[in-house]
């Protein structure tokens, strides 16, 4: 009895250490596939080109080699997703998410959103996917703030600040349920652009868990004016969303046509396939 109570003890402990080591390779083969994704998504942004309207010509747009963020949403069956900005000057114009349902097969995702003023369009692998006939955002001017900062980094602490005032919801399946939205506790993108006014600004995501549906940009503005902040929202997802300042809704969107949306609006879904 003795022995066996022994052995049974000894065979415990070296389950228990194997469990660190289990847990170790797990951890490492998620790393590796979360990788092996990423190379995927971001040869599938290169095959995206982006441009905007500008004074009446084509300005093409620019995307960072990393995307703003990397998530899953395993609620709404994302196995895998990043969100990417396409930029002028350094100023986010465009938001398109690359994501997948099943890893295992080459069927991916985008969702673009465009964050200007101006009419966008993009190709992808030189065919036209995307021309919102309409610009994507409307800035306004943000009621009730302190004027900015004189300092840049004093500026990006009054970014956080004023993003607080700000609170989302959405509704969604099943049974187009309301879903409150998490604000993300600082900017995902900080930019400034001398030639269109804008000393500094930020991009804050309102998200379901970590997935992003809407995006918050502050922006303060100078000139031959008092500098001043201004704020302009967009969606990101196919539900039906509502923003509000401070208690009062200020951004109001319908659910995207057929989920997908249309190509001529400024939010729309449309398919990828990667490389075998």
């Amino acid at each position: 009895m003795i022995r066996t109570s022994v052995y049974c003890f000894a065979f415990a402990i070296i389950a228990a250490l194997n469990v660190p080591v289990a847990a170790q390779e797990d951890d490492e083969s998620k790393a590796a596939e979360r990788q092996r994704h990423l190379a995927i998504m971001s040869k599938l942004i290169d095959e995206i080109r982006m441009f905007e309207s500008v004074d009446g010509e084509d300005v093409e747009l620019t995307h960072g080699e990393q995307p703003v963020t990397h998530f899953d949403d395993n609620v709404r069956r994302h196995v895998d997703a990043t969100l990417w900005a396409f930029t002028r000057n350094g100023r986010p114009v465009a938001l398109i998410t690359c994501a997948t349902r099943d890893a295992s097969t080459r069927r991916w995702s985008h969702a673009v959103a465009s964050l200007s003023t101006n009419l966008l369009r993009a190709e992808q692998s030189g065919r036209s996917v995307w021309r919102p006939q309409q610009p994507g955002v409307e800035y306004r001017p943000l009621p009730d703030a302190r004027p900015p900062d004189s300092t840049s980094s004093r500026r990006r602490l009054q970014l956080r600040e004023l993003a607080r005032r700000f609170n989302a919801h959405e509704f969604w399946n099943p049974d187009n349920q309301r879903f409150e939205l998490r604000l993300s506790p600082r900017p995902v993108l900080v930019h400034s652009d001398e030639s269109a006014g804008v000393l500094d600004g930020g991009v804050f995501l309102f998200a379901h868990g970590v997935n992003p549906e809407v995006a918050v940009m502050i922006e303060a503005v100078g000139g031959e004016e008092a500098p001043s902040w201004r704020y302009a929202i967009a969606k990101l997802g196919s539900a039906e969303f509502h923003v509000a300042l401070d208690g009062e809704e200020v951004y109001q969107s319908p659910r995207a046509p057929g989920v997908v949306g249309r190509p001529v609006d400024p939010y729309f879904l449309f398919p990828s396939m990667a490389d075998e």
